[in-house]
């Protein structure tokens, strides 16, 4: 028996001196791993803000606001202003070589519609890989006088998105006026690309154009 326990405990003792030095190692391990795991963590979120706060802000977002200025300028800001250049000239035209012409007369309107009309279907390119409603253009393009007479053209935008056959569809509207804050009636036509008719006109009774 004496012999048994002895046995028993040097063999206890044995694996106490592996297990303790073996666990001590474990955690030893688990506490270097810990460190590591955190040193990384560190390391990366230092990267990511040298990348996000220094490289991104002084290069990549300059860039990026440039290439955005550009994009709203090509398709925002360029299309109306070149609708409104092409505009104007012609009624500073009338102006300076007609002078005796009423600027509220129907051949004034008549200019304002026709250029209207021109400019706003010349900023499409029929047969281009770029699709209509993709094409930078302007919408509107009118004039209104204190009067109450109306000139102008704006876009069908839901025939630029037909799926089987996109096209330019424009109405054209004009209204005689009378007087400021009267109420005068408006014949709206609509126009194709061409500037062939399409349809009966529209026509608006009280319409003021000033409101």
């Amino acid at each position: 028996v004496a012999m048994m326990g002895t046995i028993t405990f040097v063999v206890l003792l044995c694996c106490a001196v592996m297990f303790i030095p073996f666990e001590l190692f474990l955690q030893s391990s688990k506490i270097d791993s810990e460190k590591f795991k955190a040193d990384g963590v560190e390391r990366q979120r230092e990267l990511i803000n040298d990348l996000v706060y220094h490289d991104v802000t002084t290069s990549h977002v300059k860039s990026l606001l440039h290439s955005l200025q550009a994009t709203v300028a090509l398709n925002v800001v360029d299309p109306p202003r070149q609708a409104l250049d092409a505009l104007w000239p012609s009624l500073e035209t009338i102006e300076k070589f007609s002078p005796n012409l009423n600027e509220t007369s129907p051949k004034v309107r008549s200019v304002v519609e026709y250029r209207s009309w021109l400019e706003l279907t010349t900023q499409f390119t029929k047969n281009s890989a770029v699709p209509l409603w993709a094409q930078p253009h302007a919408a509107w393009l009118y004039v209104a006088w204190h009067n109450e007479q109306f000139a102008g053209v704006h876009l069908d935008t839901n025939a630029l998105f037909k799926p089987d056959d996109p096209e330019v569809i424009v109405f054209v509207s004009d209204a005689p006026g009378g007087q400021h804050g009267v109420s005068t009636r408006m014949v709206t036509r609509t126009l194709n690309q061409a500037g062939d008719p399409v349809g009966p006109p529209m026509i608006m009774d009280e319409y003021i154009p000033t409101t």
